[in-house]
């Protein structure tokens, strides 16, 4: 019998976050790369043997109805001035200048190994090639910390299947699926419970397919390159542009404007219901600090959310260490500065497209209603329906396709608008010439 983890990716629940790999006990279970950019769980049904640790461990599913029971208990930011938050930046400047915003997880994961606090920590980065790609790695404290966030899906919980038996006191960096999914896998699996320390969790307003990557560095060039999401160099940290760079030597270019038109084409329709925005199953949490007074909007800072007693732990050992400026700011402030009124609107107005799109009944996440009852409207619900419609038309294309589509959606009104100033300039000089 075909696990029910099928059902997941038909309709289309699932964030990648590899809890299903990281518990099948024969390897069964692998992830490929869509048309669109998506990075789905497969399974080899001749290695399969039906055993069902995969449905066990799948947030979407939540069989155990851990994902609900923590989403009603855990505090929301705009429920509690309790929620202690700060703004700032890594006081030192190699972390700080390579840095997407401020650098704090990087200064955060240098004083958990130097306290020996944790033995390893897993992240993701994505090295230079001629097709590069984000990967799940575990790194010890002797290794290069990778800085700047990778907008892409990843299955990160799968390094744990990798993880020797006596290894212990891991910190995991991740975005909210990525916590969901180790939520619904320790409840699962009570046996991996030990082994994560301390959660680092990351502000995300969803991933971008990985056909973003081809389309970003398109044409591609002829030898290893790497790419930056977000360069706060170029021009500044407010509109921080896309780069490609062939080692330190920048040859391209993307505007943030192009960046935000595309991620209405690439957004997967799992992240736009997704309700977990803040990573409320973090211990403490990092991202942009829209909407804060004070902050450095040319060069960025961080901000940071202290869930509970370890993540207190955490910033008590960063001040101690003094390698970082932190300064209090409001809960209410990073509420209204991260905008999630709007974003609690737009997500039931996605829930409400989502059903349209036949996707079937959305799971756990869909009956947390204390928080998420601004109503949906109706324009929004249109325009989300159109946008989840054009991603499916991607996801049935070829990879080799979907770039030269990109392509033409992007650019079609602009390609337009110049023809029309052409067709207008030739028009007037023609009617000044018969005056």
């Amino acid at each position: 019998m075909s696990p029910e983890i099928n059902i997941v990716t038909a309709n289309n629940w699932c964030c990648s976050c590899g809890a299903c790999k990281a518990v099948c006990p024969v390897a069964a279970i692998s992830f490929v790369e869509t048309g669109a950019g998506r990075w789905l769980p497969q399974v080899d049904m001749l290695r399969c043997t039906s055993c069902r640790r995969c449905e066990q461990a799948c947030p979407a599913l939540d069989r155990h109805g851990a994902i609900k029971e923590a989403l009603e208990h855990v505090p929301a930011l705009e429920d509690s001035e309790d929620i202690a938050v700060y703004a700032g930046k890594a006081s030192d400047p190699d972390i700080y200048k390579c840095g997407q915003s401020g650098g704090m997880v990087t200064a955060t994961l240098r004083v958990l190994f130097r306290q020996r606090k944790i033995t390893h920590a897993l992240v993701v980065d994505m090295p230079p090639g001629i097709h590069p790609r984000p990967r799940a790695i575990i790194l010890d404290e002797t290794a290069r910390l990778p800085q700047k966030s990778i907008y892409a899906p990843v299955d990160l919980l799968s390094l744990l299947a990798e993880l020797p038996a006596d290894v212990n006191g891991i910190a995991l960096v991740g975005l909210p699926c990525h916590f969901e999914g180790l939520t619904s896998l320790l409840t699962a699996e009570s046996n991996l419970s030990g082994k994560i320390k301390y959660r680092l969790g990351l502000l995300c307003d969803g991933v971008l397919g990985r056909s973003a990557i081809d389309f970003f560095s398109y044409p591609p060039p002829s030898t290893d390159f790497s790419l930056t999401y977000k360069n706060k160099f170029y021009p500044d940290y407010r509109n921080a542009a896309v780069t490609v760079s062939d080692g330190d030597k920048i040859i391209r270019t993307v505007p943030a404007a192009a960046r935000m038109k595309l991620k209405k084409l690439l957004t997967p329709p799992r992240c736009l219901i997704c309700a977990n925005k803040m990573n409320l199953f973090a211990d403490v949490v990092f991202g942009d600090p829209w909407g804060i007074d004070g902050i450095d909007m040319e060069h960025g800072e961080s901000l940071i959310l202290i869930r509970n007693a370890m993540g207190q732990e955490i910033v008590d050992m960063i001040r101690q260490e003094q390698c970082a400026t932190l300064r209090s700011v409001s809960a209410s402030e990073a509420w209204q500065g991260q905008q999630m009124d709007t974003r609690i609107r737009r997500w039931n107005s996605s829930c409400e497209a989502y059903r349209r799109a036949g996707f079937g009944e959305i799971p756990a996440w869909s009956r947390i209603n204390k928080r998420l009852d601004l109503p949906a409207e109706a324009p929004e619900i249109r325009a989300i329906s159109e946008q989840i419609s054009m991603f499916m038309q991607l996801e049935k294309m070829r990879q080799t396709e979907v770039v030269p589509r990109l392509l033409r959606l992007m650019y079609r009104g602009e390609w337009t608008e110049k023809i029309l100033r052409r067709v207008k300039k030739i028009y007037r000089k023609l009617k000044g010439t018969s005056c």
